[in-house]
């Protein structure tokens, strides 16, 4: 039997470690999201890689880098066309050796309230439609190994009022350090 997580309570846990590191700002601002990246030293300057995510009612596409080098703090900017209810947008860590074959698969199997094997639960995070969030990628997630991250547009759980569905936008993948 799989062992399956509400990615409610996961995405509430998540945005609890965002609300640490920044807070919820109206369309436009920007919230940090969980895991907090590492300070730069004095004599090392943060570099922030820009990707824009987009949601147009029936599909989540992603325009940015497929690979990404590991320690790069990323801003995930949420898009969405006029006169929409967005979905969240989903970053989450992927286990070494997943592909979009595989992602593909769960976003057909599973719900959206629902954690696929691949997916690294620690490494979740949740962005609001009209926001943007840092995000730091990297090779490790609270010591577990990443290959890729899946990024993706999740609608509410049906107990919520949603279509529980998951629509997936990217993997993508971690170069060397």
């Amino acid at each position: 039997m799989r062992s399956q997580y509400l990615i409610v309570g996961l995405l509430a846990v998540a945005m609890a470690g965002c609300a640490s590191g920044g807070s919820q700002s109206p369309a436009g601002g920007s919230n940090r999201a969980s895991p907090s990246p590492s300070a730069p030293t004095s004599t090392e300057p943060l570099v922030i890689l820009g990707v824009r995510v987009h949601w147009d009612g029936a599909q989540c596409s992603y325009e940015g880098p497929m690979v990404i080098r590991a320690g790069t703090t990323t801003r995930f900017e949420y898009t969405f066309d006029e006169g929409l209810d967005a979905p969240l947008l989903v970053v989450a860590g992927a286990r070494p050796g997943t592909t979009w074959e595989m992602v593909v698969e769960a976003t057909q199997t599973y719900r959206a309230s629902e954690v696929p094997p691949w997916a690294i639960v620690t490494g979740i995070a949740t962005i609001q439609a009209g926001t943007s969030a840092l995000y730091p990628v990297d090779s490790d997630i609270a010591g577990e190994a990443v290959g890729g991250y899946f990024v993706g547009c999740a609608t509410a759980p049906i107990s919520d009022g949603g279509t529980d569905v998951m629509y997936p936008a990217a993997l993508l993948l971690i170069s060397g350090p």
